[in-house]
């Protein structure tokens, strides 16, 4: 007989299966003429492991001779560059994910020949395996949701949330169809971090501050940029001035636990500086030689309203975060200095970056990570939502159309009904609420009715304000 557990705990593996059911299907992992999901930024992250395990050779040069990447695989402008100190080609993405996968890349690589496949590191078996790698991670991410959430919400609050974050963003298909891009194991390990912390700040355990600084230190690993959420832990818990005081006096009585975390997160920070001592020449090294940010032009409207990419537009449902912040600190006080902080700096670090719409994708998928601390934001939405019974209705009925948009939107985005990174106002709408569109009308809205981003133009910017710099 099962042990008996809350509906909320059935939900993650619910979310799983509708997951399994959503893929068994998808072409890209049962074709061996395909690359995906190791191609684009994924190759990046994914490189260091047939370079360590297979090939025992950290330049790039060995994938151009396989005949999947022969026409398609254009690593050295864009993935690889020289290093001045070394002479060496240099990976511009941080190993994180690549020693987060290394349990899964082994385990196909034992697989691959004895299924037929040969063991190059780039047969089907190891495309799958990245797949159940963020599926797992998906998993574990939802496990600390729930768990965070319970911590301040009642069942029906939780349960609702946790349908909100994994039916209603572009999470889902970040997971489903983009599994080697970092924004599921970022959203997990930001998920972890922020558990434990609140754990750790409650009772002050060992183990609590080695596994918050254990996420925290991958969590970096992965995205460098990914260090603006050690806000969290800085600032959790602070509503008034004195809160300063009494935190201080709680992390200054654990100042052992303090330093362990410190030692826990530097160790696992060290896969990336050893890289850069080795293959670049320098222990500290800025891997986007010729990318950065644009500080005085941050394009946070279009980030959050653009039909382009805008976050809101293409998961209108995280406006229930921005509501929830108005009762936070009735239903999960301490989070509403830490929010406040974090998003603005946040969106405008992300609204910075040269090329803000980052790429091709579907949605804003640099905002995936803040889901996890915004959760808490939406939590208290539903907290208040449910007080009465016609609040209840028009949340769960928003909630309703927002989900179904979603899963519309991503099924049109994996059939190339939404432009990749060009989507227009006209094309937006030609595009909405269809199913099926025919093949010729589909070419018209992604070759003339779309419109490809200038990126050159915007990296121009970038180059002359370096210029002027130097």
């Amino acid at each position: 007989m099962l042990p008996k557990k809350s509906f909320s705990w059935w939900l993650i593996f619910l979310v799983a299966g509708i997951h399994i059911w959503w893929v068994s299907d998808v072409r890209i992992y049962r074709h061996e003429t395909r690359t995906a999901p190791i191609e684009s930024d994924g190759l990046g992250y994914y490189m260091y492991l047939p370079s360590a395990f297979i090939y025992h050779d950290f330049d790039p040069s060995f994938v151009g001779t396989m005949p999947e990447y022969k026409e398609s695989f254009k690593p050295l402008p864009y993935i690889f560059h020289l290093s001045p100190h070394s002479g060496k080609r240099v990976n511009k993405y941080t190993p994180g994910l690549a020693v987060i996968w290394t349990p899964f890349f082994l385990g196909a690589h034992l697989l691959a020949a004895p299924l037929g496949y040969e063991a190059n590191g780039f047969t089907i078996p190891y495309r799958v395996a990245l797949l159940v790698a963020a599926l797992a991670f998906h998993m574990l991410g939802f496990f600390y949701l729930r768990k965070t959430l319970l911590s301040y919400f009642q069942e029906k609050v939780t349960v609702a949330v946790m349908l909100v974050i994994g039916l209603g963003t572009n999470l889902l298909y970040y997971t489903l169809q983009d599994p080697t891009m970092p924004h599921v194991y970022s959203f997990t390990l930001v998920m972890m971090m922020v558990y434990h912390c609140i754990e750790w700040h409650k009772q002050g355990k060992w183990a609590d501050m080695g596994l918050m600084a254990l996420a925290a230190g991958f969590m970096v690993l992965i995205r460098p940029i990914n260090g603006l959420y050690l806000l969290f832990p800085l600032l959790y818990g602070i509503s008034s001035i004195a809160d300063f005081g009494r935190k201080a006096r709680h992390v200054g009585s654990h100042w052992k636990q303090l330093a362990l975390g410190i030692g826990i997160g530097m160790i696992t920070l060290s896969p990336m500086f050893i890289y850069w001592k080795e293959i670049a020449g320098s222990w500290l090294y800025i891997s986007y030689t010729d990318e950065g940010f644009l500080w005085d032009q941050p394009e946070w409207i279009k980030v959050l309203f653009s039909y382009q990419k805008g976050w809101l537009v293409y998961t209108p449902i995280m406006l229930l975060a921005f509501a929830g912040i108005f009762w936070i600190d009735r239903y999960a006080k301490g989070w509403l200095i830490p929010l406040l902080v974090f998003f603005p700096l946040n969106l405008y670090l992300i609204s910075s970056w040269w090329s803000w719409w980052y790429g091709g994708g579907f949605g804003m998928r640099a905002l995936i990570e803040a889901m996890a601390p915004l959760s808490i934001s939406v939590g208290a939405f539903f907290a208040w939502a449910f007080e009465q019974r016609w609040r209840a209705i028009l949340a769960g009925t928003f909630t309703f159309l927002c989900i179904n948009l979603n899963l519309l939107q991503s099924y049109q985005f994996f059939k190339v009904y939404i432009h990749w990174s060009g989507t227009t106002k006209k094309s937006y709408w030609a595009a909405f609420g269809r199913f099926y569109i025919p093949p010729d009308e589909q070419q018209r809205i992604i070759h003339e009715y779309a419109q490809e981003p200038d990126h050159e133009a915007r990296l121009g910017k970038f180059r002359a304000k370096k210029a002027q710099q130097e």
